[in-house]
């Protein structure tokens, strides 16, 4: 009995260091807790999907199109989205958004990618007309692939809106400042276990001794796959708005309207607003440059890197294999440095810190880079295939998992020192510039230099991307630098 209540007392003891919330809360966390971890769980299998269906089925070169594609969608969105924000509940809205995109994704899966000859363009059609316009033969395979662009951009679209948006206005609505502090690197760490949990099932749904390619055999493994993955998401889906709705009645107990539309909480504003408020601040400035610099390094190095698995992987399930364990790992690492973030935070000066990121993605890029350019501009390349894909993917999860949890758990003590106005709108303006930015600015330039040269892709331009990935970290570890006497100014 005394053996069993120690042990008791131990796990509690150690439950309680990891989530630091009192009786009170526990309900409030849990539920916000399993909201979490419902959305990133689709967002992680929206992630892997949407790289593994368009690339293996189009080519790596049409995912940066198909990002210049976001960016006016996007727009459009949050214009409709503020429109109504002030006017219908947010559970109302929370509803027809999530269901809308289940819907789409039920109707690829069961409708659209299973008679994708008879609703897409044919490939003798378009590959016809990129020869008599061959500067438009990236936008005519972007368009004469119609459902795979439009999953790709639905699938992109998920984390902006349903976490970004939707999850995190909740989170500040029911959440005071003194509660945010204990409740939210607690709330990150069990979100970031949705992401190995994700990979740790994706592994096993795209093995081939999976139970269900031997139950329904009679089907295509590539579209069963997909199958099975939405239908997975739709549950996610239906439970996360049923956790809206009991969050709704049972913790805030009255319908409320969405977080930002009220002038006294407002923290959403638009592209050139934010620009003024970066523009106001050099500190702001500084910020806005290190959260571009990574969303621009990465994406130029998963250009290259996808175009590399492409070769290696080339059907969907491979694909997805090799992105559910990349996904798994990225998930295990920054669990991994947020229950040391605080030893981090403890042992480390402030440019020590920040210099963190940059210094991890220049290092391990630079690898890939080095690998991938020997590779196959020597006469290794069918020896060596397998190389470039093996650093890319390391170099993927050492610079994602740096970024979720080091940059992003300093760059929120950075607003600490603001007033209250420049804390909540300057961070809405940097957030906001920083990610469109980053990665429209660097699917734009790869897409330049495709659609006005005769590059075949990505792997043609290795050494342009290499060059620009190296500036931009450059240009990181500077900003990096000045943020460090910017913040120790305001903080002394």
């Amino acid at each position: 009995m005394y053996t069993s209540t120690t042990s008791s007392s131990k796990t509690i003891y150690y439950l309680r260091k990891i989530i630091p919330i009192p009786e009170s809360g526990l309900l409030k966390f849990f539920s916000m807790a399993f909201l979490m971890f419902c959305i990133l769980c689709n967002q992680s299998m929206l992630r892997i999907l949407k790289d593994s269906i368009v690339i293996s089925e189009v080519n790596a070169e049409i995912t940066g199109f198909a990002k210049v594609v976001i960016f006016p969608v996007a727009a459009i969105l949050v214009i409709l989205y503020s429109k109504v924000a002030d006017r219908v509940p947010y559970t109302k809205i929370y509803s027809v958004v999530v269901t809308s995109f289940i819907l789409f994704f039920l109707t690829f899966a069961f409708f659209i990618y299973p008679n994708v000859d008879c609703l897409h363009i044919s490939y003798d059609t378009v590959s016809r007309l990129s020869f008599n316009h061959p500067y438009l033969r990236w936008y005519l395979l972007l368009f004469g692939n119609w459902g795979y662009t439009t999953f790709y951009v639905l699938a992109e679209l998920w984390p902006d809106v349903v976490y970004v948006i939707f999850f995190w206005q909740l989170a500040n609505h029911i959440t005071t400042v003194e509660q945010a502090r204990s409740f939210y690197p607690a709330l990150s760490f069990f979100g970031n276990s949705a992401t190995a949990f994700m990979g740790m099932f994706m592994l096993y749904i795209t093995s081939p001794n999976c139970l269900v390619y031997k139950v329904f055999n009679f089907c295509s493994s590539k579209i069963l796959l997909v199958k099975v993955c939405v239908c997975i998401l739709a549950i996610f889906g239906f439970v996360s708005i049923y956790l809206v709705h009991f969050i709704s009645r049972t913790i805030i107990k009255e319908s409320f309207l969405c977080v930002g539309v009220d002038t006294k909480k407002k923290a959403t504003i638009g592209i050139i607003e934010g620009l003024k408020y970066v523009a106001k601040s050099r500190y702001l400035w500084i910020i806005t440059t290190c959260s571009t610099a990574f969303y621009f390094s990465m994406n130029l190095a998963e250009a290259l890197w996808k175009a590399e698995v492409s070769v290696a992987y080339p059907t969907v399930s491979q694909y997805a294999h090799l992105s559910s364990m990349c996904i798994f790992w990225t998930g295990v690492f920054t669990m991994i440095l947020n229950v040391a973030g605080k030893s981090i935070m403890r042992l480390l000066n402030w440019k020590m810190i920040f210099s963190i990121p940059p210094v991890t993605m220049a290092v391990s890029g630079c690898l890939f880079f080095g690998v991938s350019l020997f590779v196959n501009y020597s006469s290794f390349s069918s020896t060596f295939v397998y190389l470039p894909v093996i650093f890319g993917a390391v170099h993927s999860v050492l610079a994602k998992g740096v970024k979720y949890s080091v940059w992003d758990i300093s760059k929120e003590m950075l607003y600490i020192p603001l007033d209250p106005i420049m804390k909540t709108r300057g961070k809405a303006a940097t957030d906001l510039i920083g990610s469109k930015f980053g990665k429209s600015f660097s699917s734009i330039v790869p897409v330049i230099i495709l659609s006005f040269s005769k590059a075949t892709g990505y792997l043609a331009i290795a050494p342009v991307i290499a060059v620009l990935f190296v500036i931009v970290c450059i240009i990181w570890l500077i900003a990096a630098h000045f943020l460090s006497l910017e913040y120790e100014k305001r903080v002394n």
